[in-house]
């Protein structure tokens, strides 16, 4: 994997990967966002793993073991919350693991929600996810995802103001 200090330019391939690997990236924000079940769970491995981190925490508060859990998990979130609209906001992508078949990237996450009609928009939480990705015959794959939370306003997800 090419760095700073090295003179060479990165390969094609390389360079190739990460952009893939950036556009899943956004296509997790869309899918999420849209509450594209189908599309969303396309993003995984069958056995992906998700867990969420809440700071002071040595333990995560959430840890889905597979595809099919990751579905369950949000499917129910966004049937809870049927009138919030969110925006996840990724930015900041470092690749900290780069190989032919598999990559770690790190990259800061800011969640907003809006409830229904004019409310206005608010932070939800904030933080960074490391995730692990897997290159498949479908292309780059979220095989494991963790959040690590840096802040959640006192509602829930799936409280909506009035």
């Amino acid at each position: 994997m090419g760095n700073q200090s090295d003179p060479l330019p990165v390969s094609q391939v390389e360079l190739a990967d990460r952009l893939a690997i950036a556009d899943q990236l956004a296509r997790y924000s869309y899918t999420a966002d849209a509450r594209d079940l189908d599309a969303f769970m396309a993003l995984f491995t069958e056995d992906a793993v998700w867990q969420n981190f809440v700071p002071g925490k040595s333990e995560p508060d959430i840890k889905l073991r597979s595809r099919a859990e990751i579905r369950a998990f949000s499917a129910a979130l966004w049937k809870e919350s049927p009138g919030l609209r969110s925006g996840h906001h990724q930015s900041g992508l470092l690749f900290t693991e780069l190989t032919r078949d598999s990559a770690r990237t790190k990259n800061m996450i800011l969640i907003s929600h809006q409830g229904p009609g004019d409310q206005p928009m608010r932070i939800a939480t904030f933080g960074y996810y490391e995730t692990e990705w897997r290159k498949t015959p479908d292309g780059w794959l979220i095989a494991s995802r963790t959040y690590y939370g840096g802040h959640r306003t006192p509602a829930s997800y799936n409280e909506v103001s009035a």
